[in-house]
């Protein structure tokens, strides 16, 4: 799997002006985007995306094949990361836009090959979910579209406010600018207990729910998927033998992979059993 960086150091440090490697080309016109959360350091964020393409391998999807190309993202999350990474999620989400806004003029200026216009997937975990909406929100508010076009996003534990992506907000029409996945689970412990208390510190809502905590608002979403009992740093690593996230991730991607019904999918009613007519016998003692 190959890798873009936005980053100036492998720990710590801040956004660079350029995305590297500067001589990256597409071999594919498809691009899926890998994206990593906050207190993500880059070797870690790289084993993660390593652990997930294996995971992906086990489904039938490789790191480059028909179903696209697949690169890992990344950016400095952990820049302000001192002592307890929840209370100094709030200090991430400027490196997280600054990400964005360079990934996004990265790639409107980037072609596949023969020069043809692109389509990118993302798929995001924790605070890399953020990050991917502002660079779609950046993406759209540009004027020239003919670079491509955004083609699906699955969100993993997604530290979003769910307020954000609500009811033509800030950054709703870049969640619903293509088809989408949510995977959430309500065991996650960090969107439970720090990613209320970290928005509010940050200024982004009074102690909001994340999207990826119940998977609201059911209206935003192509598709939820609830992966209880995933905690946050379950989804691009698996939990034990469970690997939804990547099983679902890679039938989202085209791969012959079956699934359950979301949790939005209504429920198929049986028809009710069939009217019996008793017997009666008629005549005879």
């Amino acid at each position: 799997m190959e890798f873009l960086s936005a980053r100036i150091s492998d720990v710590g440090g801040g956004v660079s002006n350029t995305v590297s490697p500067a001589n990256f080309s597409l071999r594919d016109p498809r691009l899926v985007v890998l994206v990593h959360g906050f207190n993500v350091n880059r070797q870690s964020g790289q084993d993660g995306y390593s652990a997930f393409g294996t995971l992906l391998e086990k489904y039938g999807v490789q790191s480059l094949s028909i179903l696209g190309q697949i690169v890992g993202f990344c950016w400095p999350g952990d820049v302000n990361i001192r002592y307890i990474s929840g209370l100094f999620y709030p200090g991430e989400l400027g490196p997280a836009k600054a990400s964005a806004a360079l990934l996004a003029n990265f790639l409107v200026r980037l072609r596949g090959p023969q020069g043809v216009p692109i389509q990118v997937i993302f798929v995001a975990h924790s605070l890399g979910s953020r990050l991917a909406l502002e660079l779609i929100k950046d993406v759209l508010d540009q004027p020239n579209q003919t670079w491509g076009r955004i083609e699906g996003l699955c969100l993993m534990a997604a530290a979003v406010p769910v307020g954000m992506v609500d009811n033509g907000n800030r950054l709703a029409r870049a969640a619903r600018a293509a088809r989408s996945r949510n995977f959430f689970s309500n065991s996650d412990a960090v969107l439970h207990w720090a990613f209320p208390a970290g928005e509010t510190f940050a200024g982004d809502g009074f102690f909001p729910q994340a999207v990826g905590l119940f998977g609201n608002p059911l209206s935003t979403w192509t598709e939820r998927f609830d992966l209880q009992p995933y905690n946050h740093g379950d989804y691009f690593r698996g939990k034990g033998m469970d690997d939804r996230s990547a099983r679902y991730v890679a039938q989202f991607l085209g791969a012959a992979v079956s699934t359950q019904p979301t949790v939005v999918q209504p429920t198929i009613n049986s028809l009710p059993p069939p009217n019996v007519i008793g017997s009666r016998r008629i005549g005879g003692s």
